[in-house]
Order: structure tokens, then C-alpha cells, then sequence
């Protein structure tokens, strides 16, 4: 573990997007238990598709995460993030390199 992974002590639950069909319906993948460090701040980011947006958390992470997945403070085990309160949507994720390589910060903004 790095000095990185080692500041990430709450926990999150991530659904992946895992589909889309040619009607914009989307499909999530199961719930994983993840460990974050969550920032409610709010901040103008330009979203994956390129909108700029007004995100009110940012989220360290340890794993990729998939633009339109959704993200939880906590943990749950309900099959579809869209059905319950409290998931967000993941708008950007990105992903920066140490200098040396060996460790990659991982942030997503909701």
C-alpha cells in the first residue's frame, strides 16, 4: 500500500455503467464496496461529454471509475443506484501519474 491508498478510510459504493442501448437507457453493473476519501466541495469542471457543469463532491479513489457510473458515501447492497436517495453520478473521472509512475491518484467529481 502507498502513502496514497493509506488516506482512503470511508467507504463508497460504485456501480459501474456497464451498457447503454440505442434508446439512452443505461445499465449498471453490480454494487462494489470501494474505499474513497469524499470532498463536498463545489466546483465548474468540464463533464466527459464536454458541458460544463457544477460538480458538489470530489472523490479519491483507488480503482478506475466509469464517466455515468454512480458513486454512494457508505455502503449499500441495492442493485440499481437510480431506485434509492443518496447516489451521485459520476459527470468526470481522471486519472494522474506520480512523476515517477508508481502511483496514480484517481478523482472523481459527482
Amino acid at each position: 500500500m502507498s502513502w496514497y491508498t493509506n488516506l482512503l478510510k470511508q467507504d463508497a459504493t460504485y456501480w459501474p455503467l456497464t451498457a447503454r442501448d440505442a434508446y439512452g437507457n443505461d445499465s449498471y453493473g453490480e454494487p462494489q464496496q470501494i474505499k474513497c476519501r469524499w470532498e463536498d466541495i463545489q466546483e465548474l469542471i468540464i463533464t466527459a461529454d464536454g458541458e460544463e457543469k457544477r460538480s458538489n463532491s470530489y472523490v479519491f479513489v483507488n480503482i478506475d471509475l466509469t464517466n455515468k457510473g454512480y458513486l454512494y458515501l457508505g455502503i449499500s447492497e441495492d442493485a440499481d443506484p437510480r431506485l434509492i436517495q443518496g447516489p451521485m453520478l459520476i459527470q468526470k473521472f481522471e486519472k494522474i501519474p506520480s512523476i515517477d509512475g508508481k502511483i496514480t491518484q484517481r478523482r472523481a467529481w459527482l
